[in-house]
């Protein structure tokens, strides 16, 4: 059986996405996931930067800790992910992290100033720049790999700030905090031990940003990059937490979760509660086994789409109504040379409407392939996409409210025919995704095919009575 698509003209790039080998029997070997480290485990801020913290909106995600990252929920997740519409494609449908979610789960800000500008590449710019913001400059050769800083020498020269520092001394401590933040939690790369110099400008004067679409555009960006075979992607970094607190606040995948929500009290951001649920959580699933759980994903039933309202009012106290109304924005995601579509049109079911056939698809942005290793500065160079941010508020998507978790026979049968349903061969009966939900126009044929043989065989049924009938009359005269 071929998985699909049988309509090509969405998933575009389907020859060069993991799925097409992983059908193909071939594993791609030994994948790694490399979570962010927690500052709150080495890094001790005082009074006076916690208050800069929590004026630029970070400080939610400063209270992230520690949580194990499961490599193979993590993966089989990529194995889903569709870069051409940013969305996981799921047996009963897409879904998709979206800004609601980066919002509850860390708690960022989704409005505000772009997380773009200049960005550097030569040694001697980023130098400088530190040099300026932290009266101090990493050693070229032991500090730096070109204009990235390893994070050992942030730990090493601003890991506690003094006591009874002056107002100049804490900035620059909090400079440094706030780039570690950054560049470990929210936008991190492959190497996971350094971040780009070009951050630090971002924290000149302690400005409030639009965090939470910068921190989805890289996620988004990491997932994409993940899913294509001719980058050859093998570890993964960023806001994994983010994308597996997702995933087990939306559904039942990998090894059952025994700590009930009973003895958890509510904290915010959520990602604080998750941390109490999976704490001694170590059973760990493979992502074969994780594969096939979602191959077999039959009852959507089993996927909930608003997790939220479980909470009440009590993230109310948390959000802004202004954020909240961005939640369900048909816009841009940004963060300097990362362009996403926030495609929610495409997942509506997560706003509590109902899920119709999306608009004409749009081709993903271009993105700036040489962003972190070139200088540019992406408030002039991609102004055109800029300013799809600034329209945000006009975007907004509305419809038929629908608290229900089917979709309509319209959609099903649509979607069934762009989406590539199973990602492995496994043993059971390979036609089964494509009836995983019923196309009742189907079912009706087919009823209608049995009506028809049930006739015709009640109609032989007669004539060979009727025949018997006259043979017995014959024999016995």
């Amino acid at each position: 059986m071929d998985p699909g698509p049988l309509d090509k003209q969405i998933l575009t790039d389907q020859d060069n996405h993991i799925s097409k080998v992983i059908w193909e029997g071939q594993e791609l070997g030994p994948l790694k996931c490399i979570p962010a480290d927690p500052l709150n485990e080495f890094w001790e801020l005082n009074e006076s930067p916690e208050e800069l913290v929590r004026m630029v909106g970070l400080h939610n995600v400063a209270s992230i800790a520690k949580m194990k990252i499961h490599h193979g929920i993590i993966w089989a997740l990529v194995e889903r992910w569709r870069p051409e519409t940013n969305t996981f494609h799921f047996n009963f449908g897409e879904a998709t992290i979206t800004l609601k979610d980066v919002a509850y789960i860390y708690g960022l800000p989704i409005d505000g100033r772009l997380v773009t500008g200049r960005t550097i590449s030569r040694v001697e710019e980023m130098r400088a720049l530190c040099y300026e913001l932290l009266e101090t400059v990493p050693n070229q050769t032991l500090d730096c790999m070109g204009a990235q800083i390893k994070y050992t020498w942030f730990r090493l020269h601003f890991g506690r700030c003094p006591e009874e520092a002056s107002e100049e001394i804490v900035q620059r401590y909090t400079h440094a905090y706030l780039f570690y933040l950054v560049a470990q939690q929210i936008c991190s790369n492959t190497s996971g031990s350094r971040g780009n110099g070009y951050l630090l400008e971002l924290f000149r004067t302690f400005e409030r940003y639009a965090w939470g679409p910068a921190c989805l555009a890289n996620l988004y960006r990491t997932l994409g990059k993940a899913t294509r075979l001719k980058d050859g992607i093998r570890t993964l970094t960023g806001p994994l937490q983010l994308l597996q607190i997702w995933a087990f606040s939306r559904m039942k995948i990998g090894r059952p979760i025994e700590r009930d929500w009973d003895r958890i009290e509510f904290a915010f951001p959520l990602c604080l509660m998750w941390h109490q649920r999976l704490k001694g959580f170590n059973l760990l699933s493979n992502t074969s086994s994780v594969r096939e759980q979602l191959d077999k994903q039959e009852d959507i039933d089993n996927f909930v789409w608003q997790p939220y309202i479980q909470y009440g009012d009590r993230l109310l106290e948390h959000v802004e109504d202004e954020e909240m109304a961005l939640f369900g924005s048909q816009t841009v995601l940004i963060y300097f040379g990362v362009f996403e579509n926030h495609n929610v049109c495409r997942v509506m079911k997560q706003f509590g409407l109902k899920q119709t056939v999306p608009p004409t698809w749009k081709p993903p942005l271009l993105q700036d392939e040489r962003g972190s290793t070139s200088a540019r500065d992406y408030q002039i160079r991609r102004k055109e996409i800029n300013r799809m941010w600034e329209d945000r508020w006009q975007n907004i998507i509305d419809g038929e409210p629908d608290d229900t978790a089917h979709h309509s026979d319209e959609y099903l049968a649509w979607y069934r025919g762009i989406t590539h349903l199973r990602i492995g061969r496994g043993t059971g009966n390979m036609d089964a995704p494509r009836n995983v939900v019923e196309d009742q126009s189907v079912v009706k044929l087919g009823l209608s095919i049995v009506e028809d043989l049930s006739t015709i065989i009640l109609s032989w049924g007669e004539m060979a009575t009727g025949s018997l009938q006259r043979s017995l009359r014959e024999n016995s005269s």
